[in-house]
């Protein structure tokens, strides 16, 4: 059984609202995947986040000179490396193109290379 009021007390206070609804607790989370992250340069950009996808390529576009880049996203891991960028690939694909694509896209009846496939990357 768990100690309500030390969970609540010794848990992150995003943990303890994904899992409250109102006043009540109904949910109790352990455990959290970092599946990419993006990262960028505080000398360059005031960090205001972007609220649209065309936001985000317009800010990406006035930041990016030859010499810099405007940001990274974190991809890496070990022999696994990419990974983590299904989900990012996958949500840009459903939203660009619809779940249409998507469903046949995963199941290998879209191509690879198709325009829209391509413009996910």
């Amino acid at each position: 059984v768990l100690d309500m009021e030390t969970y609540v007390d010794e848990t992150s206070p995003g943990f303890v609202e994904l899992g409250t609804v109102g006043e009540e607790l109904y949910g109790v989370f352990i455990k959290a995947a970092v599946k990419g992250l993006v990262w960028y340069n505080t000398d360059t950009y005031d960090g205001t986040v972007p609220a649209t996808w065309d936001e985000l390529e317009s800010t990406a576009d006035s930041l990016a000179t030859d010499d810099t880049k405007p940001w990274c996203v974190g991809l890496e891991s070990g022999a696994a490396s990419g990974w983590p960028a299904t989900d990012w690939i996958e949500n840009i694909v459903i939203r660009q193109s619809g779940p249409e694509v998507y469903d046949a896209w995963t199941d290998g009846e879209h191509a690879w290379t198709s325009p829209e496939i391509r413009s996910a990357f």
